[in-house]
């Protein structure tokens, strides 16, 4: 992960994620086995488009967005 840019997915956000080939970042957890984490790398299509990048940054930003309400709910 160090020096590459990576994307926020959720539960909804996943599998849009995973169609256009972006790769889940994870790593190895104490007792060997592998834990997920919910971040993402940028799909190739958007390195080179700025367009289908802002599409990919907003469905981040909705991602982020959703773990916070969630959180701010679990909360109360």
């Amino acid at each position: 992960m160090r020096g590459e840019l990576m994307l926020k997915g959720d539960e909804e956000s996943a599998p849009l994620l995973e169609e256009a080939g972006a790769k889940r970042w994870s790593y190895e957890g104490r007792s060997g086995k592998p834990v997920a984490m919910p971040y993402w790398t940028i799909p190739d299509e958007a390195l080179d488009d700025p367009d289908i990048m802002a599409k990919w940054a907003r469905i981040a930003l909705d991602a982020a967005m959703r773990v916070t309400e969630r959180e701010a709910a679990q909360r109360r």
